[in-house]
């Protein structure tokens, strides 16, 4: 019992990192899809802020997703012992 509490705090630990990342990344599309059209300049994206919010957000998705993978195989693995 123990085990599937600490995994599903795990998961959800994860699941968050991978949305937070999926949000930010949809931040970014949707501010330079609005720079793109309208020419507002709300965001000027150059340099150091370019790569930072271009490998940041996908930076969490992967380590999210490798995580909560990584966790449910133990999950299952640790399921199938004990069965």
């Amino acid at each position: 019992m123990a085990q599937k509490s600490a995994s599903s705090k795990l998961k959800s630990i994860f699941n968050t990192t991978f949305m937070l990342g999926f949000i930010l990344l949809f931040i970014k599309l949707t501010l330079l899809v609005v720079n793109h059209f309208f020419r507002l300049d709300l965001l000027a994206f150059t340099g150091v802020a370019n790569f930072v919010s271009t490998v940041v957000p996908i930076a969490l998705m992967v380590i999210g997703a490798i995580g909560w993978e990584m966790n449910t195989d133990n999950y299952e693995r640790l399921k199938n012992y004990h069965d």
